[in-house]
C-alpha cells in the first residue's frame, strides 16, 4: 500500500528544510528525504498546487512547494492528461501574478522556471503569444523572469526547436517593450538586457537579427556613456553585449561567419573608454567584462583568413587588456589571465612587441608583495599566488620568443633593481620573480651577466635582515641555473650557494613556503653534491628542519 502523503506533513517537513537549510543536522536530512519521496509521488500534484494556491505560507516555502511541482512536471507530466495541463498552467499564472505583485522574486524565478518546463514539455506551441497574453503589464517582472528562463528551460529540456522558431517574436516583442512609457524606464531596459542576453547565450539569435536591434544599440550606447542612468544599467548592459561577442566564434565555428558584420561589432566595442574614477567601480568592471570578452572572442575567431582590419583587432585588445590590468582589482585581473595567455601564445608576433614592455611592466608592479607578510590561507595570500602562477605561465611563454629590443630593455630593468642600491627588498624579490623563466633564454645569450648575478647577488644582499621572500626567489634562481651549467667547478659553486641561502632560511623553519621550497632544493644537492661534503655541511640544517 502506497504512503499517503499529507499537506500538514508536506509544510511541515519544508519548514524543517528552511529552518536547518545548510546544516547535516539529523532533522534536515530526515526533511529532505521526505521531499525527495514526495516529489515523486502522484499527491505532488495536488499538494504543491494547493499550497501554492493559497499563499498563506512563508516565501522559502512556497518556494520548496514550486521545486517539487516543477520536478513533477519536468519528469511526470506525462500523467496528466491535456486539460489537467491547461488548468495547470492557468493556475500557475496566477500564481505567479500574485507572486509578482508581492515583489516575491525567489517565488517568481521558480514559478518562471515551471511554467517554462511545463510548455516546453506540453509541446503546445505558440510560446511567446501564450507567455505574453497570460501576463498583462501589471505582472511585468512575470513575464520578463519567464521569458529570460524559456531559453535556460529549452536547453535542459532539449526542446530547443521550439524557442529557435519564436526568436523573431521575441525580437518584435523586444521592441515594443523598448517603446513603453509606462514602465519604468531602468527597469525595462534592465529586463530587456537580461531577455536578450539569456536568448543570446544559448544560441537563440543571431548576429545578423541583433546587431541593429534596438536593445544591442541601447547597450552600446550606455557602455560608451556611463554616466547615464548613474551606471544602474553598466553591469547588465555589459552581460548582453558580453552574450553578443561570444557569438562571434559560434557562427565561425557553424560557418555563418560574416567578416564585415564582425569587424563592426569590434570596432564598437573598441570604442568604448575604461571609467577609472572612483565613483564608477560598477561601470568600470561592467568595461572590464567586456574587454575581456572581446579579446576572447578574438582569439576564438581564429582571424587568419580574415580582412586586415580586422587582423588589426588584435593590438586593440593588448590595449584593452592593459588597461583592465593597469586599473582593475585583482580578481578582475585574474579573470583577464586566460585571455592573456592565449594572445601571447597564439597572435603575438613583431608587431605586438610595443605592447609587450608595458604590459610586462604592468604585471611587475601587480606582482609585487607587500610590506607586510602575507598569511597562508588568506585571500590576499591566495589571489597573489594566483596570480604569480598566471604570470608565471605568461613569461614563460615570452621567454620562447627572440630576445627583442622591449625584453632587453625589460630584462635590464630587472637587473637594475636587483642591484639598486636603493631597492627595497620586495622591489628585489619580484624582479628575481621575473628573471627566473628568462634563464634559458638568458643561457643562450646573455650566459656570462648570468654567472656574474649569480656570483655576485649573495653578497650584495646576504645579511643577518635577508628578507625570506628573497631566499626563497635565489634558490628558484640557484636551481634553474644548475640545469645549464657545464663547468663542476661552477655546479659546486652553485651549489655552497644553495646551502647558504638554505641556512639563512633555517631562522624560519616553521613558514611553510620556506620548507617547501628547501625541501625541493635537496634532490639537486644529493645529485650535484659530493655526499662526505653535503653531510658536513649542511647535517646541521637537516637536524633544524
Amino acid at each position: 500500500m502506497a504512503f499517503e502523503y499529507t499537506a500538514e506533513a508536506v509544510i511541515s517537513a519544508m519548514k524543517d528544510c528552511c529552518d536547518s537549510f545548510g546544516d547535516s543536522s539529523d532533522r534536515n536530512k530526515a526533511a529532505s528525504k521526505f521531499l525527495e519521496e514526495y516529489q515523486e509521488s502522484a499527491s505532488t500534484w495536488s499538494i504543491s498546487m494547493g499550497l501554492l494556491s493559497t499563499m498563506e505560507l512563508p516565501e522559502d516555502v512556497l518556494v520548496l512547494a514550486a521545486i517539487t511541482l516543477r520536478h513533477r512536471i519536468r519528469n511526470h507530466l506525462s500523467d496528466q492528461t491535456a486539460v489537467q495541463q491547461t488548468e495547470l498552467f492557468e493556475r500557475l499564472i496566477i500564481c505567479i501574478k500574485y507572486a509578482s505583485n508581492n515583489c516575491m522574486e525567489q517565488l517568481i524565478t521558480h514559478l518562471s522556471v515551471a511554467i517554462a518546463d511545463l510548455l516546453l514539455r506540453s509541446g503546445c506551441g505558440k510560446l511567446m503569444e501564450k507567455c505574453v497574453t497570460s501576463l498583462s503589464n501589471k505582472e511585468s517582472p512575470a513575464l520578463f523572469k519567464l521569458l529570460e528562463m524559456l531559453p535556460v528551460e529549452a536547453v535542459n529540456l532539449k526542446e530547443t526547436q521550439q524557442l529557435k522558431d519564436e526568436s523573431s517574436k521575441l525580437l518584435k516583442f523586444l521592441t515594443w517593450l523598448i517603446d513603453r512609457e509606462d514602465i519604468d524606464d531602468i527597469f525595462v531596459h534592465r529586463s530587456g538586457f537580461k531577455i536578450c542576453a539569456s536568448w543570446i547565450c544559448l544560441h537563440f539569435l543571431s548576429l545578423d537579427e541583433l546587431i541593429n536591434h534596438i536593445v544591442i544599440i541601447n547597450a552600446f550606447h550606455i557602455m560608451e556613456n556611463p554616466g547615464s542612468c548613474e551606471g544602474e544599467l553598466s553591469p547588465d548592459a555589459s552581460d548582453c553585449l558580453v552574450a553578443l561577442l561570444k557569438l562571434v566564434p559560434h557562427a565561425r565555428n557553424n560557418q555563418s561567419i560574416n567578416w564585415y558584420l564582425e569587424d563592426e561589432i569590434f570596432k564598437m566595442c573598441c570604442s568604448i573608454k575604461l571609467p577609472i574614477l572612483k565613483h564608477e567601480t560598477n561601470q568600470m568592471n561592467a568595461t572590464a567584462r567586456l574587454y575581456i570578452q572581446l579579446a576572447e572572442s578574438y582569439v576564438g575567431l581564429n582571424a587568419e583568413n580574415a580582412p586586415v582590419a580586422l587582423q588589426g583587432r588584435a593590438s586593440c585588445c593588448f590595449e584593452l587588456l592593459s588597461r583592465v590590468a593597469r586599473h582593475c582589482d585583482l580578481d578582475m585581473i585574474l579573470s583577464s589571465m586566460p585571455a592573456w595567455h592565449e594572445l601571447f601564445e597564439k597572435q603575438l608576433s613583431e608587431s605586438y612587441c610595443d605592447f609587450l614592455g608595458p604590459a610586462l611592466d604592468i604585471f611587475f608592479e601587480k606582482c609585487r608583495l607587500p610590506n607586510e607578510p602575507l598569511i597562508r590561507g588568506s585571500e590576499d595570500f591566495d589571489t597573489m599566488t594566483e596570480l604569480r602562477g598566471h604570470v608565471k605561465d605568461m613569461l614563460e611563454s615570452v621567454s620562447h620568443l627572440d630576445i627583442n629590443i622591449a625584453l632587453e630593455n625589460f630584462i635590464d630593468k630587472l637587473i637594475e633593481k636587483v642591484f639598486g642600491d636603493k631597492s627595497a627588498w620586495y622591489d628585489v624579490e619580484v624582479s628575481l620573480f621575473f628573471i627566473a623563466p628568462f634563464i634559458p633564454k638568458l643561457f643562450q645569450n646573455r650566459r656570462q651577466i648570468l654567472i656574474e648575478l649569480m656570483k655576485t647577488l649573495p653578497g650584495h644582499i646576504f645579511d643577518d635582515e635577508i628578507h625570506p621572500a628573497v631566499c626563497q626567489q635565489m634558490i628558484t634562481l640557484n636551481t634553474e641555473c644548475h640545469k645549464f651549467i657545464d663547468s663542476p667547478m661552477q655546479r659546486y659553486s652553485f651549489v655552497d650557494q644553495l646551502i647558504g641561502l638554505r641556512w639563512l632560511l633555517r631562522k624560519s623553519p616553521n613558514d611553510l613556503d620556506v620548507r617547501d621550497v628547501i625541501d625541493k632544493s635537496h634532490n639537486i644537492l644529493d645529485s650535484l653534491y659530493p655526499k662526505k661534503l653535503f653531510a658536513r655541511k649542511d647535517r646541521s640544517i637537516k637536524r633544524g628542519l
